[in-house]
């Protein structure tokens, strides 16, 4: 027989030493390989898998994730909404009432339909005259009346001022007209005389003379606006200006009673 080799020998005392009594090959199964064969093997990896770089890239390589709030509960949503809705439906409310009381009210129509002028004289020592007029007042608004108070009249030549007075207090109801009559004294009821200081007394008595006189009414007011309901919710103070009322004497020339001529009545403008 030949002579064993010391890892053939069954003494254990020749036995090589062994550092790694528990290492083991690797196990791989070969119960479906042909004999004789190897498993494939693929191309060595020269980096590690990317499994073992997840915490690496997750940290270090992804976007920080976008600031969102929390999102609203589908409760108070709706409170809100439905309060935003019934303050938006206050707001178109009150506009419309404010454009209806500053806009949906028609002013009042004013019309000289006539005037007359008696004891005319203007001479040296002064003018004394009465003048009588009539205005048709229009209220075109159905529901909405009209109240007049504190009136107060002048009758002016050439911008400067003739007489003045006061009038009642009236009222239009609403799609109705009305009459104002309005009676003026020149100077004002003072002694029924204007001064002859005034420069335009000479020149008014020669046009006079000549056949008549161009005056202007002036009518200042306070208006009360009330609804059909009765209930008062706007006060104006209104301007009536005429102008262009052409007197014409009537008798001999030089008289002293004139009325307005034919188809001289005149639309006022009004100022509120």
């Amino acid at each position: 027989m030949g002579t064993l080799s010391p890892s053939q020998s069954t003494d254990p005392k020749e036995k090589p030493e062994n550092h790694f009594p528990f290492h083991h090959e690797p196990y791989y199964n070969y119960s479906h390989s042909a004999p004789g064969s190897y498993p494939p093997v693929g191309p060595p990896q020269l980096y590690p898998p990317d499994y073992y770089n997840y915490y690496y890239n997750h940290h270090h390589h992804q976007p920080p994730p976008p600031l969102v709030g929390p999102t609203p509960r589908p409760g108070t949503f709706g409170r809100f909404m439905l309060i935003l809705m019934a303050l938006l439906l206050v707001c178109m409310c009150m506009t419309s009432l404010a454009v209806w009381f500053l806009y949906g009210v028609n002013a009042p129509e004013f019309e000289v339909s006539s005037l007359r002028v008696s004891n005319f004289t203007a001479g040296p020592v002064g003018l004394t005259a009465f003048w009588d007029a009539s205005l048709l007042v229009a209220n075109d608004n159905r529901d909405v009346s009209f109240g007049f108070r504190h009136v107060r009249s002048v009758v002016l030549y050439q911008g400067y001022i003739l007489g003045f007075s006061s009038e009642r207090a009236f009222g239009v109801e609403g799609g109705a007209r009305g009459e104002l009559r309005v009676r003026v004294e020149a100077g004002g009821g003072g002694g029924g005389m204007v001064d002859v200081d005034n420069v335009m007394v000479p020149e008014l008595a020669r046009e006079w003379e000549a056949g008549g006189a161009v005056f202007e009414l002036r009518l200042a007011m306070t208006v009360n606006v009330t609804s059909g309901r009765g209930v008062e919710y706007r006060q104006h103070s209104l301007t009536v200006a005429c102008d262009g009322l052409r007197v014409e004497t009537e008798g001999p020339p030089g008289s002293g009673e004139g009325k307005l001529t034919e188809g001289g009545g005149a639309h006022c403008l009004i100022s509120m």
